[in-house]
C-alpha cells in the first residue's frame, strides 16, 4: 500500500509536470514522450499486477492518462484505445466503489466523447457527453469535499490532502467537467446541423462560466459573438444585442482592441438585422415576433436587456440606422483597409445596405437618389483600388453592386423626367448616361468571368453568371428611353443583338461538353427566342410611329 501513496502518486505527478511542459517546435512532443515511459514503467510495476480494488482503480488511473498523452500527439487509435481500458477497468469495481471514482468516470466520458467528435462521429461522442452530464446530476446529490492530488498543496496547508488513489467526489471538479461537457456538447450539436440546441448549450456554458468565473474573457466574448450570430438568424434580435453587450461590458477599455473592434462590428450588424426585419414587416402587415422581445439566458453583469422594436416609419428607421452606423464607424478605426482589406470593405457594404433599408421608409425621392450616391461613394472606389484577382469574390460582388447602383440612379432620375413630362434630349442623355456606366460596369465583369477556367466543378456557376449579366444587358437597352426615335432605335438594335449573342451562346452550352451541367437552361433559351422575335416587331413599331 505504501507504494500508491508515495511512489506512484509521485510519478503521476511527474506525468503532470512532463505534459505541461514546453518543448521546443522542432521536437513538439519530447516531453509528452517523456511522460508516457513514466506512464507504460507504471503499468509493468508489480504493485499494479494484482487484482485488488486498488491495483484495478491504479491501472485505470494510468491508461486514462495514457489516453491524454496519445491524443496530444495524434495518435488517435492508441487513446481510444486506452480510454476503453480505463473505463473497463472502472467498471470492473464494486458498485459501492465505483461512486469513489465519478470525477475519473467524468473525465473519461468527455475525453472520448472529444475523441468521437473529432472523427466526425458526431452521434456517439454526443452519446458520451449525454452520460457525463447524467452523471454530473447524480453526482450534486451524491455530496464531496475539495481535495487536492498534489502532495505540495498538503504540505503548504492549502488543503486537506488525499491520494488521488483514494478516489472521492471532488464537487468543484465535477462543475469544472460539467461546463466542459455543455461546451462540448454545443459544439457537437452545431456539427449535426443542430442550431437550437447547438445555442442552447452554448448558452448555459457562458452563463455557467459566469457564475463561477471559470472562464477566460476573449474565448467567453468570442463564444458571444457566435451565440449572437445565430440569435439574430433566428430573429431573438434584443437576445443577440444583450448577449454582444455583455461581451463589451467584459472586455478591459485599454486592451483587446481587435476584439473590442469586431464587438462594435457585429452590434451593428444586430441593429442592421433590426432594419431588415422592420421592412419584412412593413411590407407583409405581420405582428413583430415575440422572439424579437425574449429573454432566453442571463449572464450576471449588470447589464439591463435591451428592448428595441424592429423600425416601421422613418423616424424609428432613422434611430436604428444611427445605432449601426456608428458602431460599424468605430469598428472601422481598427479594421482599416490597410491590413484588413475584407473586413473593411464588407462593412463599408454594410453602410451601403442600411442607406438601402432606410431609403425604403423614405417617400422624398430627391433624397432616395441622395442615398443611392452615398451609396455608390462607399463601394466603387474600391472596385478601381481592389486587386480583382487576389480578391476575386469580393471584387465580383463589388461590381455587381455598382452596376446596380448606376442603374438605381438612372431609374429615379428617368422616372423623373417621365413625371414632368420633359422631352429634351440632354436630359435623357444625361440619365441614360448611367445606365450606359452600369452596362460598361457589367461588361466588364463578363470580361473577367471569361477568363475563369471552366471545369466539371465550375461549369454550372460560371455559365450561369455569364448568363444572368448578358440577360441584364440586353434588359437595360431594352428599357432606355429618348425623345429622338434614332437613339431609341439604337438602343432596342443593341438590346436585339445581345439577345442573339445569348440565344447563340446558350445552344454552344447545350452542344458543348457540360450540358448536362446546364440541363435547366431551356427556360432562358425559351425567353431569349422570345425576344429574339419580339424585339424586331418592336422595332418596326417605333419605325411606323
Amino acid at each position: 500500500m505504501e507504494f500508491f501513496y508515495s511512489e506512484f502518486q509521485s510519478e503521476l505527478e511527474r506525468v503532470d509536470f512532463l505534459m505541461g511542459k514546453q518543448a521546443d517546435p522542432s521536437k513538439p512532443y519530447e516531453f509528452k514522450y517523456e511522460a508516457r515511459e513514466v506512464l507504460q514503467k507504471l503499468l509493468e510495476h508489480p504493485s499494479l499486477q494484482g487484482e485488488s480494488s486498488i491495483s484495478t482503480s491504479a491501472k485505470a488511473i494510468v491508461y486514462y492518462m495514457l489516453g491524454v498523452n496519445h491524443f496530444e500527439t495524434e495518435e488517435i487509435t492508441q487513446s481510444d484505445k486506452h480510454y476503453s481500458q480505463a473505463l473497463e477497468l472502472l467498471h470492473s469495481l464494486p458498485h459501492e466503489e465505483q461512486t469513489r471514482y465519478l470525477n475519473a468516470f467524468q473525465d473519461l466520458y468527455n475525453a472520448l466523447g472529444i475523441l468521437y467528435c473529432n472523427r466526425g462521429e458526431n452521434q456517439p461522442g454526443l452519446d458520451y457527453f449525454n452520460k457525463a452530464t447524467l452523471l454530473y446530476q447524480g453526482m450534486k446529490t451524491a455530496g464531496g469535499d475539495k481535495f487536492s492530488h498534489n502532495l505540495m498543496d498538503y504540505l503548504a496547508g492549502i488543503d486537506d490532502f488525499r491520494f488521488i488513489i483514494d478516489g472521492g467526489i471532488n464537487i468543484q471538479k465535477a462543475e469544472q467537467n460539467y461546463t466542459l461537457s455543455l461546451f462540448y456538447m454545443a459544439q457537437c450539436y452545431e456539427k449535426l446541423g443542430d442550431k437550437q440546441k447547438a445555442a442552447m448549450y452554448c448558452a448555459e456554458t457562458m452563463q455557467r462560466q459566469m457564475e463561477t468565473g471559470d472562464y477566460e474573457i476573449k474565448d467567453w466574448a468570442v463564444n458571444a459573438i457566435s451565440m449572437a450570430e445565430y440569435y439574430q438568424e433566428t430573429k431573438y434580435l434584443n437576445m443577440a444585442l444583450y448577449t454582444l453587450q455583455c461581451a463589451m461590458k467584459l472586455l478591459p477599455t485599454d486592451s483587446k482592441r481587435k476584439l473590442r473592434s469586431t464587438l462594435h462590428m457585429q452590434i451593428a450588424r444586430c441593429f442592421e438585422a433590426f432594419l431588415e426585419t422592420g421592412i419584412e414587416l412593413h411590407e407583409s402587415g405581420s405582428e413583430i415576433p415575440r422572439e424579437v422581445h425574449e429573454k432566453s439566458v442571463e449572464f450576471n453583469l449588470e447589464v439591463p436587456f435591451p428592448s428595441y422594436t424592429p423600425p416601421l416609419d422613418l423616424e424609428a428607421a432613422k434611430n436604428t440606422f444611427k445605432m449601426s452606423n456608428y458602431h460599424f464607424n468605430e469598428a472601422l478605426k481598427f479594421f482599416l483597409i490597410e491590413g484588413y482589406v475584407t473586413e473593411h470593405i464588407e462593412m463599408k457594404r454594410d453602410i451601403s445596405t442600411l442607406y438601402r433599408y432606410l431609403a425604403y421608409f423614405e417617400q422624398d425621392k430627391r433624397r432616395v437618389l441622395a442615398m443611392v450616391q452615398r451609396r455608390l461613394e462607399l463601394v466603387e472606389p474600391y472596385t478601381k483600388e481592389l486587386n480583382s484577382q487576389a480578391y476575386s469574390a469580393l471584387w465580383q460582388q463589388l461590381m455587381n453592386e455598382v452596376a446596380q447602383l448606376y442603374l438605381d440612379i438612372y431609374d429615379l432620375k428617368n422616372d423623373t423626367l417621365a413625371s414632368k413630362g420633359k422631352k429634351k434630349k440632354d436630359l435623357y442623355d444625361k440619365t441614360n448616361d448611367f445606365a450606359m456606366v452600369s452596362i460598361e460596369k457589367q461588361q466588364e465583369l463578363l470580361e473577367f468571368i471569361k477568363t475563369f477556367e471552366v471545369n466539371e466543378d465550375t461549369a454550372k456557376d460560371l455559365i450561369q453568371s455569364r448568363l444572368n449579366i448578358m440577360f441584364g444587358v440586353a434588359r437595360i437597352y431594352s428599357r432606355l428611353e429618348h425623345p429622338d426615335k434614332s437613339r431609341k432605335l439604337e438602343y432596342m438594335k443593341k438590346s436585339l443583338l445581345w439577345y442573339e449573342r445569348i440565344q447563340e451562346y446558350l445552344q454552344e452550352v447545350k452542344k458543348g461538353q457540360y450540358a448536362e451541367k446546364v440541363s435547366d437552361l431551356n427556360e432562358q433559351l425559351r425567353i431569349c427566342e422570345e425576344m429574339v422575335g419580339l424585339m424586331p416587331i418592336r422595332i418596326s413599331q417605333v419605325n411606323a410611329e
